[in-house]
């Protein structure tokens, strides 16, 4: 079986690549990435063509996509940002039902921006409506594409990509919970997007301001304006010494010491985003605070995954129990396990 994969390239992408190389022998596997920021051992792959940003190559990308939306027995279309892509589905809606929508987040909440965007919301109405599968671990979002867009599609679970697999032992993480007099380590949003709503987490978190020791902020994507003016303002209420802005990438290894170094996290998102960061972060016994009205909190709390509500902060009990913090350790190494995740692309490749 033939099964095209459309995307624009990512960082995670490539290790979805790597993994089906590696599990999947039953099905013939082609990529067409958007993009040209794939790593060279992706690029010089022979079943995966790229598309950069230039007029002519964007030209021959779509001619060669056409083919290929042709000649694919199932399409996964992994996240649905380009419009491009959705103008040439809706005029073939005889594809659709062979296409599984790989959900992203962003790419369902748009809908929330659709009067700015009517010409491309019209397009993206007639494609969603229409598909055969959605892909997503998070049946909130999944639920709001059939409201937003009264869509036929049926619900796939799964783990999207290798990013969302927790890994290790779930033996080896000892819960330290901080005494009260200790000051704390947070870690606050994960990235220079607006959505991300620092300045107005700063109205609770300046109730904290006695307990917190020290406070990452990772802005090393988004909006630069905007990363300037949180890092002012964070600066102007907790001090230099206390702040610590993530400008740049984090290696690996890095981003995993700011994890275990890490107490609790602090997210402020109106919608579901930050998934992998927050996965990794209670996959090691963190304290994670959300808004209670997002889908990650539904997703969480129907798999007996225990965060704190943002709006509901009890200051002499700002982290989870240790009991709590094991049982999340436990969940998610169980429901986020690699076997879990191989079993449900197969479904979705095979089905």
């Amino acid at each position: 079986m033939k099964i095209l994969h459309v995307s624009h390239a990512s960082r995670f992408y490539e290790d979805f690549i790597d993994l089906n190389s590696h599990f999947d022998g039953l099905h013939e596997h082609s990529y067409f990435l958007f993009g040209g920021s794939a790593k060279e051992s992706v690029i010089n792959n022979s079943n995966v063509h790229i598309v950069n940003k230039s007029a002519k190559s964007y030209l021959c990308g779509y001619a060669a996509l056409l083919k290929r939306l042709f000649t694919a027995d199932k399409i996964m279309l992994h996240g649905l940002f380009d419009n491009r892509l959705l103008m040439l589905l809706s005029a073939m809606p005889w594809l659709l039902k062979k296409c599984t929508w790989f959900l992203w987040g962003g790419d369902l909440y748009v809908y929330k921006e659709r009067k700015q965007n009517a010409f491309n919301e019209f397009f993206r109405k007639r494609v969603i409506k229409k598909l055969g599968n959605i892909a997503t671990y998070v049946k909130g979002d999944y639920q709001l594409a059939q409201q937003w867009y009264q869509t036929e599609a049926e619900y796939m679970p799964c783990l999207l990509y290798p990013s969302n697999i927790i890994v290790g032992d779930p033996n080896v993480h000892s819960i330290s919970k901080p005494a009260d007099s200790e000051k704390k380590v947070l870690v606050v949003g994960n990235s220079a997007d607006p959505q991300n709503n620092h300045l107005e987490l700063l109205q609770v978190l300046r109730e904290w301001k006695g307990a917190i020791g020290k406070l990452y902020l990772p802005l090393s994507y988004g909006d630069n304006k905007y990363a300037g003016q949180v890092i002012e303002q964070y600066k102007k209420e907790f001090g230099e010494d206390v702040i610590t802005p993530i400008l740049d990438y984090l290696p690996l290894q890095e981003y995993l010491a700011m994890i275990a170094e890490a107490d609790i996290a602090v997210y402020g998102h109106r919608r579901q985003q930050a998934m992998g960061n927050t996965l990794q972060l209670l996959s090691k016994g963190k304290t994670v605070y959300l808004r209670g009205d997002v889908t990650q909190w539904a997703y969480f709390d129907s798999v007996g995954i225990t965060v704190k509500d943002i709006n509901k902060v009890d200051e002499n009990n700002l982290m989870l129990s240790a009991d709590q913090a094991s049982m999340n350790i436990e969940k998610l190494h169980q429901i986020h396990h690699k076997d879990v995740y191989l079993q449900q692309l197969q479904t979705i490749y095979s089905e």
